[in-house]
């Protein structure tokens, strides 16, 4: 009888060897065709991360357009180059990847932000007081907060120590932040929209220091720098934006939630 049993296991984990065999072969010949869930995924993904791209790179510009030589790009330029095929994806991988919307969105980011380099034959695009090349967009500048417009220096006044006269010394204002909800706060220059966006897309990029979020009230991506700090993550804009995500709650948060979010909220062009 034992004899038997073992055979008949024996026999059963075979035929489930063979059957995810079976599917991981018909899942590589979907992915060469084009077609199946795994494809339609990546390429969903892959055209929402192209328009992201473009709107990373115009980020860099407080005026919305890129110079190179007395030419002018507007973010719509950066999009006409979008063939509509992610099959001509850079980089696209040979197999299904484990996780397609995520390669997709990656790869897409980054054909979209090269877009004006390598196909409009752009060189060096000049934005806010910096000049980008189709490297930046890989090398993490586009990521970073856009530098600050200059400012007046305005005149130093003299401030005298407690040391010195016994009084007390004048304190530095504390950020005042106001809640969106129980996990995400915001500064008095912040929409509560780019706060939200801002926690979906922190999460959606594997907690990254550097995301871009969806403004709605401004109309562009926001890029911020994002740091963990205990009970609260801060991401921070060199516009003056700051938000405050608590970690529990991006501990607890999953793929489906954010999935529904994105159904339902404008997080961006995609």
């Amino acid at each position: 009888m034992r004899r038997t049993t073992t055979i008949a296991a024996t026999l059963l984990a075979t035929a489930a060897v063979g059957c995810g065999s079976d599917e991981a072969e018909q899942a590589a010949t979907d992915w060469t065709s084009r077609t199946g869930n795994a494809w339609q995924a990546f390429a969903g993904s892959y055209e929402s991360g192209f328009a992201k791209g473009c709107a990373k790179l115009f980020a860099r510009s407080t005026s919305g357009k890129l110079v190179e030589q007395g030419r002018s790009y507007t973010v719509q330029d950066c999009l006409d180059q979008s063939t509509g095929d992610a099959a001509l994806a850079s980089n696209l991988p040979a197999d299904p990847p484990a996780n397609p919307v995520a390669v997709g969105q990656k790869l897409g980011i980054v054909d979209g932000c090269r877009a004006l380099f390598d196909q409009a034959g752009a060189g060096r695009l000049k934005g806010s007081g910096e000049s980008l090349v189709a490297v930046d967009c890989e090398n993490g500048t586009v990521d970073r907060p856009a530098p600050a417009p200059k400012s007046t220096p305005k005149n130093k006044t003299t401030t005298t120590s407690s040391s010195a006269t016994g009084g007390t010394p004048a304190r530095t204002p504390t950020e005042s932040f106001s809640s969106c909800d129980g996990n995400i706060q915001r500064n008095g220059t912040t929409s509560c929209e780019l706060a939200n966006n801002a926690f979906y897309e922190y999460y959606q990029s594997g907690r990254s220091s550097s995301i871009s979020a969806w403004s709605p009230a401004a109309g562009r991506f926001i890029s911020l720098s994002c740091s963990p700090g205990g009970t609260y993550v801060t991401c921070r804009a060199g516009s003056g934006e700051a938000i405050r995500l608590r970690s529990g709650a991006l501990d607890i948060y999953s793929d489906s939630q954010a999935a529904s979010y994105a159904a339902t909220h404008d997080v961006g062009p995609q």
